[in-house]
């Protein structure tokens, strides 16, 4: 347990720099990390994860003129999307 205990802050940075530099979040990063986990396991013989990661929720698109948003562009786009749910709900 300690060794996990000692990796865990590393792995939470990790992750929090992964999803803020992918454009779909860790909606996109657990699913695809989950698969990369069942292969390793698959291949050393090991029994499955205990849980399942549910799969990343369908995204709808919103069109608009100019050039292709960048990640972080995504991400506030989204988060402002959240708040109006939120406003609106």
């Amino acid at each position: 347990m300690g060794v996990y205990r000692a990796a865990l802050p590393g792995l939470l940075d990790l992750l929090s720099r992964l999803d803020d530099a992918t454009a779909g979040g860790s909606d996109g990063v657990r699913p695809a990390l989950q698969v990369v986990d069942d292969a390793l396991r698959a291949v050393r013989g090991v029994s499955g994860r205990p849980y399942r990661v549910p799969p990343a929720p369908q995204r709808s698109s919103v069109d608009h003129d100019g050039p292709p948003l960048t990640p972080a562009q995504q991400r506030e786009v989204r988060r402002y999307v959240d708040w109006l749910r939120h406003r609106d709900g």
